[in-house]
């Protein structure tokens, strides 16, 4: 007995240490440097990019709740997402991003690229933390049903601040290599020694030359995933054009393609995910 409660009494001293000491780091954790403590605690966001279709499945059945059961299979901390429409008639005038957002218990922003249906269309964002600033560049290159833009929040971890970009370029190559050479350009306005990441629908296959320039600033994430990581088409998916890029102080650490019966059906995309480590 007197041995059982020795253990008892050093499991209980154990719990308290390590207790005082998470609970002094926390006190001195602003103090720190950030390298400092992004190795000691580091920071995992969970990131997906998801062009949604305007909830329009393969099956001609409109679901946005559809949409928000296959990103909280995710359990993403940030979402990208592109074709979001806002009260269009094909999305039965519904304010998609807000009606997500709300399922999901998350905040949001909207941007509008072009007008359609009654209504407008474009790319959203949403965050599990909350969006401490929001922009949307409208590239210049590209005009009326062309019309796309790149959306850029910040949100704070800690100390930290993240840059999360989103876009869909244009379907004309000409256009979207002109569009990614100002997404670059717009990135590097931003690129302060704090983890970025860039996605959306480029369109484009990997060996495609823009996604290659890409790739000289960015690490293509999708690019970890064996043996393909294909996103589109959803019900037989044989090219990989949805992206998400990482500077080299969002480290991925864990990357998959949502590919199973409901994705198929949901959109004519299939979801990228990918958890990364802040660290500096």
């Amino acid at each position: 007995m007197a041995k059982k409660a020795s253990v008892i009494k050093i499991i209980i001293f154990i719990v308290c240490a390590i207790a005082i000491v998470i609970y002094g780091f926390n006190l001195v954790k602003d103090r720190l440097p950030r390298k400092l403590v992004s190795f000691i605690a580091p920071t995992k966001i969970t990131v997906m990019t998801y062009d949604i279709n305007y909830g329009m499945g393969m099956d001609n059945i409109y679901s946005l709740s559809r949409i928000a059961k296959i990103i909280r299979s995710g359990a993403p901390h940030l979402v990208i997402l592109n074709e979001v429409d806002y009260k269009t008639k094909r999305g039965f005038n519904d304010e998609q991003a807000r009606r997500l957002a709300a399922d999901l218990g998350m905040e949001f922003t909207f941007a509008r690229n072009y007008e359609i249906d009654g209504g407008w269309t474009g790319n959203a964002i949403l965050s599990k933390f909350p969006i401490e600033f929001a922009e949307n560049k409208v590239f210049k290159h590209g005009y009326g049903q062309e019309t796309k833009s790149l959306l850029h929040i910040i949100i704070k971890t800690g100390n930290d601040n993240i840059h999360l970009f989103g876009t869909e370029l244009s379907a004309d190559t000409a256009i979207s290599s002109i569009q990614a050479e100002e997404l670059v350009a717009f990135v590097f306005e931003w690129d302060d020694n704090n983890p970025i990441v860039v996605g959306g629908n480029f369109g484009l296959s990997p060996d495609h030359k823009l996604i290659n320039e890409m790739t000289y600033y960015y690490s293509d994430v999708g690019a970890y995933i064996q043996p393909e990581g294909f996103t589109y088409p959803s019900y037989a998916p044989g090219k990989r054009i949805d992206y998400l890029f990482a500077n080299k102080f969002a480290l991925p650490v864990e990357v998959s393609v949502l590919d199973n019966e409901l994705t198929r059906v949901a959109s004519d995309h299939l979801p990228l995910v990918a958890q990364f480590k802040i660290h500096y």
